[in-house]
C-alpha cells in the first residue's frame, strides 16, 4: 500500500475506533446511571399485557338434545388512557347506552388511579349494548376528524364467554 492511503487508512481506523468506544461508554453510562432504575420500571409499565385467558366451556345437553347449559359471548367494556382524546364523549356514551353515571365514569377516567393504563368500566355487557357502542364509536370517528371534536377513541371491547342456562333453575348446578 502506498504511503498517502496509509496515513488514511490508520486515521480513519483511530477516528472509528474511538466512536466504537465512545458509544460503548454511552451504554454503560445509561445502565448504570441513578435514573436506569426508573427507566426500567417505566418501559416495565408498557412492555406488555398481562391477561388471563380461560378455556371455553362445552355445552351440556340432556338425553333427548335439548341445551341445558351453553355459553353466550359477553364484553368487557374499557378505556385506553393512552388512546383516549375525549373523555366527556366516552363518559356520555357509557352513561346513556349502560345506564353508568357520567359523574363517577367521567371522575374515574380523568384522575385514574396511579399506574394503571387500562381501566375495566363494565364487565358482563350484553352483545347489543357492546355492538351499540362500536357503531357509535365508528361513526364518530367517520363523522368528526379534529382535535377535541366527539370521539370514542379509546374505547376498547374484550369479548369473552360466560355460561348460560336456557332452562334457568334446571341445568344450573350441572
Amino acid at each position: 500500500m502506498r504511503q498517502p492511503y496509509q496515513s488514511r487508512a490508520h486515521f480513519l481506523a483511530i477516528v472509528f475506533g474511538i466512536m466504537g468506544l465512545v458509544a460503548i461508554g454511552q451504554m454503560l453510562r445509561i445502565q448504570y446511571s441513578p435514573q436506569a432504575a426508573a427507566l426500567r420500571q417505566q418501559g416495565d409499565r408498557y412492555s406488555g399485557e398481562y391477561r388471563t385467558l380461560y378455556p371455553e366451556r362445552g355445552q351440556i345437553y340432556d338425553r333427548h338434545g335439548y341445551l341445558l347449559a351453553g355459553n353466550t359471548t359477553v364484553y368487557e367494556v374499557g378505556v385506553s388512557l393512552q388512546d383516549m382524546r375525549n373523555p366527556h364523549s366516552i363518559a356520555l356514551a357509557m352513561s346513556s347506552v349502560l345506564g353508568l353515571s357520567y359523574d363517577e365514569i367521567y371522575e374515574y377516567i380523568t384522575n385514574p388511579p396511579d399506574g394503571l393504563v387500562y381501566l375495566v368500566m363494565k364487565d358482563h355487557v350484553s352483545s347489543e349494548r357492546a355492538h351499540e357502542l362500536q357503531r357509535m364509536q365508528t361513526q364518530l370517528a367517520e363523522q368528526y376528524q379534529a382535535k377535541g371534536d366527539p370521539t370514542l377513541a379509546g374505547l376498547d371491547f374484550r369479548a369473552h364467554l360466560q355460561r348460560s342456562y336456557p332452562e334457568q333453575e334446571l341445568g344450573s348446578n350441572i
